[in-house]
């Protein structure tokens, strides 16, 4: 199998699927030329319309593709030693992964909440960590991580590509709510429903 194959072969993602029924693509969905600009010209990369890409993918899936890719694809039993937990069995997930050839890119997006330094941390010490560990397994793998969100996100050093936010800038949010000091509460009795200005949250 070559690398996408291997990708593809983990990918059991629901919500995924059902895009691709609604969508009524069953071969695959293509890029729009918009996004292709922005996604080559932000990662220097040379992708097309028709390259495999797939959403919430999970990072475990990740490992196992590359394993099985650089065990040349060889679909029997995989067994290895889960060096400094490398697979975690969690559903921890990259919001956006494309491959063509044997190049990936992994994306985390953000919309309206911000980056958090913990979520940053931890998706770029996951990455860096399998990006280590194949090296020498897969060295012909070119493998990218980036953020994608609605602004730059100030003192990071991965690549960086614009969301296009919706027509509207206002949404709706429904918290737990606390009558008593008018304020979100975890164990509040009542539930919020207020106005979000995209224009000033998150990023």
């Amino acid at each position: 199998m070559n690398l996408v194959a291997c990708l593809q072969s983990f990918n059991r993602k629901e919500r995924y699927w059902v895009i691709r029924n609604i969508l009524d693509y069953p071969d695959g969905m293509e890029i729009s030329d918009s996004f292709l600009n922005v996604l080559n010209k932000g990662f220097d990369c040379e992708f097309e319309r028709n390259s495999w890409w797939a959403i919430d993918y999970h990072i475990d899936w990740l490992i196992g593709a590359l394993a099985l890719y650089g065990n040349g694809g060889d679909p029997g039993p995989i067994i290895c030693d889960n060096v400094n937990r490398l697979v975690r069995g969690s559903q921890e997930d990259f919001d956006f992964i494309v491959a063509a050839g044997n190049t990936i890119v992994v994306i985390e997006a953000k919309f309206e909440s911000p980056w958090t330094p913990k979520q940053y941390k931890s998706k770029v010490s996951r990455f860096k960590q399998i990006k280590s560990y194949f090296k020498e397994l897969c060295p012909d793998v070119k493998l990218d991580f980036g953020l994608m969100a609605r602004r730059e996100r100030n003192g990071v050093i991965v690549p960086q590509i614009e969301l296009q936010g919706p027509p509207t800038k206002w949404f709706r949010r429904i918290k737990r709510w606390d009558p008593i000091s008018g304020k979100p509460s975890k164990d509040g009795s009542h539930w919020h429903i207020s106005g979000v200005d995209l224009g000033r949250s998150g990023g």
